[in-house]
């Protein structure tokens, strides 16, 4: 598996990549789908290098966009795995190379606004709740690593 940046001419599979996976959350499945105008990815977040996608074999299995933020932080966003793929440690991949972005880009601070779902997820991974907030889809928690200075190299601090 190769993690890479996304290119323009993959936004429709992205798109698909990502609605079929929001959807594959039997409780969130009635929402999405009376919202799935909601469910957009922006050519924006490919041609500005922020979205990176797992490849196997020519095939997209997974992306995240790691979006800059004017803090001195960054968001990872749409952290989403093609269904079939569940459960092979692409997420967790796809969450180390987000973080290895942010800390290229000298960001302080990852945060993810979570699906409750994978609140367990997010906190293998080192992030630690900071609140909770509604959206138009429901209820997501707040999470944040903090990437400190050591020396010239940045290093997570969870």
């Amino acid at each position: 598996m190769k993690i890479r940046l996304a290119v323009a001419e993959e936004q429709a599979i992205l798109l698909d990549l990502y609605r079929r996976s929001s959807l594959s959350w039997g409780s969130d499945r009635q929402l999405l789908e009376a919202n799935l105008d909601s469910l957009q990815f922006p050519l924006e977040t490919i041609l500005s290098g922020d979205t990176l996608v797992a490849d196997i074999a020519g095939i997209i299995v997974g992306l995240v966009v790691v979006l800059p933020e004017a803090n001195g932080e960054a968001e990872m966003k749409r952290l989403f795995v093609d269904p079939g793929w569940f459960r092979q440690g692409i997420g967790t991949k796809l969450v180390a190379a987000a973080i290895a972005l942010a800390r290229d880009r000298r960001a302080t601070v990852m945060n993810v606004s979570a699906n409750p779902q994978a609140l367990g997820f997010y906190e293998a991974k080192g992030f630690r709740k900071v609140g909770e907030r509604e959206t138009q889809l429901g209820q997501c928690i707040s999470m944040q690593m903090t990437l400190c200075h050591s020396g010239d190299e940045l290093v997570s601090n969870s």
